[in-house]
């Protein structure tokens, strides 16, 4: 497990603050708020993460820390518009 936390660590950071900011710059629309993202839109938020080391790392990151990660949040809300919907109890 250290091995391959070390080995995303690197990637994390990287991509956290890319990510991070991108998310950041996003427009959002009300109306749209907790809708998912468009065919169009989810594109867009995959042609960010380009490349397949990019993918693993997230998903790397919500496997271990779950949904309450910074970063995890904050890729929830670009891809619903800025409101991550309440999950099921």
């Amino acid at each position: 497990l250290r091995e391959m936390t070390a080995k995303f660590m690197p990637s994390w950071f990287l991509l956290s603050k890319w990510l991070l900011a991108a998310a950041d710059t996003q427009i959002q629309e009300p109306s749209l708020a907790g809708m998912p993202l468009s065919d169009a839109e989810y594109e867009h938020f995959f042609s960010i993460l380009h490349s397949p080391r990019r993918i693993r790392a997230v998903c790397f990151l919500r496997a271990m820390y779950g949904c309450q990660n910074s970063l995890i949040r904050a890729l929830d809300q670009y891809e619903n518009h800025g409101v991550v919907p309440e999950g099921k109890p």
